[in-house]
């Protein structure tokens, strides 16, 4: 009978950390403008996409001279996930995006993207 009871107790313990771990992986799926990107104009929106739901914590862009690009954004309490925001008119050039956003579990994670702008001031051409 022990035996039987420690496989017992071993298998609700590895169910219950693989669990744990599979919650804990939430990862950032897809951005746009995408990872690493060059786009030919100024994009209209930035939009970040995660594998699961996330509170948005901090999310700062700067240009490639480390100055931050304004466009809004604010923590977000409710937990989502896709979020996407307006964006001014971005000159050409590079840009960071660092973000910081915390899982339903309460695991904070914390990273950061590129993208390249070719040409600026085009989005709004047609408005």
């Amino acid at each position: 009978m022990t035996t039987f009871s420690n496989w017992v107790k071993s298998a609700l313990m590895a169910t219950a950390l693989l669990s744990a771990s599979v919650s804990a992986h939430v990862h950032l799926a897809s951005t746009v403008p995408a990872q690493e990107s060059t786009v030919s104009a100024s994009p209209e929106m930035l939009t970040l996409t995660f594998s699961g739901d996330v509170k948005f914590i901090k999310l700062k862009l700067s240009d490639d001279n480390g100055k931050p690009v304004k466009f809004g954004f604010k923590p977000v309490v409710k937990a989502a996930k896709t979020m996407s925001w307006k964006l001014p008119e971005l000159p050409a050039g590079d840009y960071d995006v660092e973000w910081t956003v915390m899982g339903n579990d309460g695991h904070k994670m914390e990273d950061f993207f590129t993208f390249t702008v070719e040409a600026g001031h085009n989005h709004h051409a047609g408005h």
